[in-house]
């Protein structure tokens, strides 16, 4: 093809071999790109990795067909096939850097110094293949077509694309053949191929094998570029960037759908009702108040009993939220007010605020995966219902999908005990997915639910719960009050001190 200018653009169309039907995506490129860009851009749009070995070349792997089995991809790839011990000698290579020390051969070229433009030039396909970087799985191989494009030249950007990614790029064989499975309705294995599927894609979207959501690739791929430190977003996008693409753009249309992403429109009322718990605290402890055995004397409880008409068996629950929410503190037997704090006491909506912003666990540097889905559900009102779709289910489901995601993503990880998973052939694997665990999950809420509980969460069978509608609005404030932090799906994380 003809070299393109410097100011120019090129629109790529990535295609993934071995799957029916296809899967592809249209990427628009701008010259000054390189190839390590190319490749970032195709496994974020392609449900990948971006740590993937991989390899570019100008040569067809494949002369004789793409092969129906990975057994055999070495015996017909022109590639491998009677070439030399450090490799393969097609025309022109470019590798990353652990790719190039690997095959230590000099003439791999880098990709991170290979401009799109060039490594096109005299050709309108290159080949693309990547693997595991643990060594584990099975390659991809894609093919690269490139043409002259009008987009923006300053621009990386996922245009277009169709056809479901595989859930993983490590197992599109075994990925085509689940595709071939649901797609037969008759085939013995079609009910185990559309469980498996629809868990893998997460709870709020189904599975779909022509879909795909350029905008959130798009998300995904431009976070990837932010090099602005800041990384602030709402609680709920620090989820969704822990999700696979595939779920993370069914978690979106469900936000949207809902109306979940837009912040809550709170009257001052309402928001002096919720918060007037936690604002005795800060108006009567300007002074301090004595202790008795870590707690407010029962002079004082009354008193917060009348003022708030709570429950006096809550009181503990609402003094050591107080401490958590950094209003109050505990100095030399009596209970303070912050001085940070102090203003809140006539600003209920600036106490709802802090409020909602501080009530997850961990905030500022980590916040938890199942709180937050607990907040989702009490907005979304999954937590009422019973069944595989409500209450704790879903929650377990996306929780188990972040702590398991080898399990969930990968065919072969489908069947216990984990460990042993490689040494096993896929056949001799149990045709079921693996049950979530409700009560482990249950076990993570279970101090949220109580500190909730006197907000207007009322507990209706073991694992659902219904929720006043103010209560339903702080949810929604809390998933949607803007962050740096993190979050933690890991179930030992939960225990660190420094949480």
């Amino acid at each position: 093809m003809t070299t393109t200018t410097v100011e120019s653009a090129l629109s790529l169309t990535v295609v993934l071999r071995g799957v029916d039907p296809p899967v592809e995506r249209t990427l628009a490129v701008g010259a000054h790109h390189t190839l390590a860009d190319v490749h970032r851009a195709i496994q974020i749009a392609f449900d990948g990795d971006t740590d993937a070995r991989h390899v570019f070349s100008d040569q067809e792997p494949f002369p004789g067909g793409f092969p129906a089995s990975p057994e055999y991809e070495r015996d017909v790839c022109a590639w491998y096939r009677g070439q030399e011990h450090y490799g393969w000698r097609p025309r022109r290579r470019w590798g990353d850097t652990w790719t190039m020390i690997d095959w230590r051969d000099p003439n791999v070229l880098s990709e991170s110094t290979a401009g799109v433009t060039d490594a096109f030039a005299g050709s309108s396909r290159l080949h693309y293949r990547c693997d595991d970087p643990c060594g584990r799985g099975d390659d991809a191989w894609f093919t690269i077509d490139a043409r002259e494009s009008a987009a923006d030249p300053s621009a990386l950007r996922v245009v277009s694309g169709r056809g479901r990614s595989p859930l993983s790029l490590f197992a599109v064989a075994e990925y085509a053949q689940l595709l071939r499975e649901y797609s037969d309705g008759q085939h013995p294995e079609h009910d185990a191929a559309v469980a498996r599927l629809t868990r893998a894609c997460g709870p709020w979207d189904g599975f779909d094998p022509r879909g795909f959501d350029p905008r959130w690739a798009q998300q995904r791929l431009d976070r990837l570029h932010d090099y602005s430190g800041t990384r602030e977003r709402t609680v709920l996008d620090a989820v969704a960037e822990q999700l696979p693409s595939s779920n993370a753009s069914g978690l979106q249309r469900h936000l949207l759908s809902h109306g979940l992403h837009v912040p809550p429109t709170v009257t001052p009322g309402d928001a002096a009702r919720f918060v007037r718990p936690y604002s005795w605290f800060i108006e009567h402890c300007r002074e301090g108040l004595p202790l008795e055995d870590g707690l407010l004397t029962p002079e004082h409880q009354w008193e917060w009993v009348d003022a708030t008409e709570c429950d006096p068996a809550r009181f503990a629950v609402f003094q050591a939220s107080a401490r958590a929410l950094k209003l109050v503190r505990t100095l030399q037997g009596r209970l303070l007010t912050l001085k940070g704090a102090l203003p809140l006491a006539d600003d209920p909506l600036a106490l709802w605020e802090r409020v909602a912003r501080e009530f997850p666990e961990g905030r500022r540097y980590t916040v938890r995966l199942a709180e937050v889905l607990f907040f989702l559900a009490i907005v979304d009102g999954s937590i009422s219902r019973e069944g595989d779709d409500g209450g704790l289910q879903r929650i377990a489901r996306v929780h188990d999908l972040l702590e398991r995601p080898d399990r969930t993503r990968h065919p072969r990880h489908w069947a216990e005990p984990w460990n042993e998973l490689w040494d096993d052939e896929p056949a001799a694997l149990p045709n079921r997915p693996v049950a979530v665990d409700t009560s482990a999950v249950g076990t993570l809420i279970a101090p949220l639910a109580e500190r909730l509980e006197p907000l207007g969460l009322t507990p209706v069978t073991p694992g659902t719960w219904t929720a006043t509608p103010l209560l339903k609005e702080f949810a929604r404030s809390v998933l949607t009050m803007r962050t740096t932090a993190s979050v933690a799906s890991r179930t030992w994380e939960y225990g660190r001190a420094d949480f």
